[in-house]
């Protein structure tokens, strides 16, 4: 706005002079033509005054062109600064997108995830008799974890490979480490908060946190697959056989 202003003033200013020098000089040709000189007469007065009409509009023009110019100038600069600070206001809006996004994918990364799915095929349990439920919180492992053998505590042979023990009556089961309330061969169904549900045989024993911090131990692939799953609280325990 300040340089709107300032060629504003300058042309003006050159406006007034011109006319200014304009006025000076039919003054002069004007005192001339009274004195009587023969220099300049009625016809040659005209002349000039014509002229110098002419030039004044002319530097008006060649102004009002300049001014223009510098006009379109500042205004292109004003929507060159709106659009910056439209840019701007948009930048936190995606920035929390991509915080929503990183969110979204650590929810999915930290979703349990079963192992050796295609060889879990226990059957609908659904109407069988529990002979115990409660809630409480279940831990994982994996079969390279430290400490462990390959072997569970009853004896059978675990691996990366091998994480699910077929039984007779309930079919493919997961193979789960208890406490010593519950003998071998007990088996439990967990229901998670997503609703999901796994039946699991006890077939191993955990460490010192199990039957107080965690209720049970989960096998799993590997140690790095139970450090993904974490722990499942408020997780629905049912026993609906005790031990074979």
């Amino acid at each position: 706005m300040k340089k709107i202003n300032y060629y504003t003033f300058i042309m003006c200013t050159f406006v007034v002079l011109a006319l200014s020098i304009s006025i000076v000089n039919i003054a002069n040709e004007s005192m001339k033509i009274t004195r009587g000189s023969k220099s300049v007469d009625n016809n040659n007065l005209s002349k000039f005054l014509q002229s110098s009409i002419f030039q004044t509009a002319a530097l008006v023009e060649e102004i009002k062109i300049e001014y223009s110019k510098q006009t379109e100038e500042i205004k292109g600069t004003k929507k060159e600064e709106v659009n910056n600070q439209k840019i701007e206001e948009k930048q936190p809006e995606k920035k929390q997108e991509v915080v929503e996004k990183k969110e979204e994918i650590k929810k999915e990364e930290t979703k349990p995830v079963i192992s050796n799915k295609d060889n879990y095929s226990a059957i609908d349990t659904n109407g069988h008799n529990v002979l115990e439920s409660y809630t409480g919180t279940i831990s994982y492992y994996g079969p390279d974890c430290s400490g462990c053998s390959g072997r569970t505590a009853s004896g059978y042979k675990i691996s990366s490979q091998i994480t699910t023990y077929k039984d007779n009556t309930y079919g493919n089961l997961r193979i789960v480490a208890g406490d010593y309330k519950y003998p071998f061969g007990t088996i439990v169904r967990f229901t998670y908060q997503s609703g999901q549900t796994e039946l699991a045989i006890l077939l191993d024993r955990g460490g010192v946190g199990i039957g107080k911090k965690f209720q049970f131990d989960l096998l799993v692939s590997s140690e790095k697959e139970s450090y993904q799953r974490g722990i499942s609280r408020n997780t629905k325990i049912e026993i609906l056989r005790q031990g074979y």
